[in-house]
């Protein structure tokens, strides 16, 4: 009896043990978001026209951006990574954040922002320590 109950007990861990991988393995599918960007240099001075090109990222469920960007001058995937809470979207551009945005999710799933260089270039203004800033949109890209 004794026997009979270890070996019942001894083939239901098995079975536990084995199904466990199977269920921890399962993943959720986040699907990609992308979108047509503009940035605008608005500081220190303003710029006649605008940085545009192609955002894609996932939002994990807990929040966590992760993506790329790509400049429609350029054929050069730039990481993505940031966060999201709250229809607030944070985002850093570049291997180091060079470029930081912060942006409003709208109703319609377009972004409405500002940004600034973290690591900017040498300029006229880094003396006085002035970062370039940017105006942000994008329009969700549709299909």
């Amino acid at each position: 009896m004794i026997r009979t109950i270890a070996l019942t007990l001894g083939a239901l861990t098995a079975a536990a043990a084995l199904a466990a991988p199977a269920v921890a393995s399962a993943q959720v599918a986040i699907p990609l978001t992308t979108y047509t960007t503009s940035l605008t240099q608005v500081g220190p001075l303003a710029s006649p026209g605008a940085y545009t090109g192609k955002l894609t990222f996932t939002v994990s469920p807990d929040g966590i951006v992760q993506g790329w960007y790509v400049p429609d001058d350029e054929s050069t995937y730039v990481p993505v990574s940031g966060g999201e809470k709250d229809g607030k979207l944070w985002l850093n551009i570049g291997d180091r954040g060079s470029l930081q945005i912060t942006a409003d999710v709208l109703a319609d799933g377009s972004l409405s922002g500002s940004g600034f260089e973290t690591a900017a270039a040498p300029s006229s203004y880094d003396a006085l320590d002035i970062p370039t800033t940017f105006s942000f949109t994008a329009t969700l890209t549709k299909g």
